[in-house]
């Protein structure tokens, strides 16, 4: 198992080959990426995400991280949800890659965020879903959505219905 002063040693050997600012150290297990353009061009990326000193907060960082990644290799996403499913993939990636282990906490962080993406794209009006997000739509979890879905109408007047693979 990597230690406390590991993470952070290895998360400052992360930030100097990727040309990523990290504006804040958050004292929540929360994090925000964004990139700063002039006329156009991309001026600079900057992250804010807790110090890395457990698995689950080292996750945290490596999705913030994720979302640079996404911006450098792709300029457009065909939808939210995918864009956070691709970093949580992409900071799992990085976190197997050095040795982090992906504990419990982490798992059901990923779960909590991506049935979150999700939730907020059915109401934002999303009609089909990606295949790979159907491991997140539980009995249950998916009763929930269907009962708050219930009496609202899209913004085309319609009532909302969702297409799963």
């Amino acid at each position: 198992m990597v230690t406390r002063p590991d993470l952070e040693s290895l998360a400052r050997s992360i930030l100097a080959i990727h040309p990523v600012r990290v504006v804040r150290w958050r004292k929540s297990l929360s994090g925000v990426a964004w990139h700063i353009t002039k006329n156009g061009s991309l001026v600079e990326t900057r992250i804010e995400t807790p110090r890395p000193h457990t698995p689950l907060s080292f996750a945290i960082f490596a999705h913030e991280l994720g979302h640079h990644l996404q911006r450098v290799e792709r300029a457009s996403w065909p939808s939210r949800m995918e864009q956070e499913y691709d970093a949580w993939q992409r900071a799992f990636a990085l976190m197997r890659q050095h040795g982090v282990p992906i504990t419990e906490k982490v798992e059901r962080r990923y779960v909590q965020a991506m049935r979150y993406a999700l939730a907020k794209a059915l109401r934002r009006g999303a009609v089909r879903i990606p295949a790979y997000f159907v491991r997140f739509l539980d009995e249950p979890y998916l009763r929930r959505l269907q009962a708050r879905a219930r009496g609202r109408w899209n913004r085309n007047g319609k009532r909302p219905s969702v297409h799963l693979p």
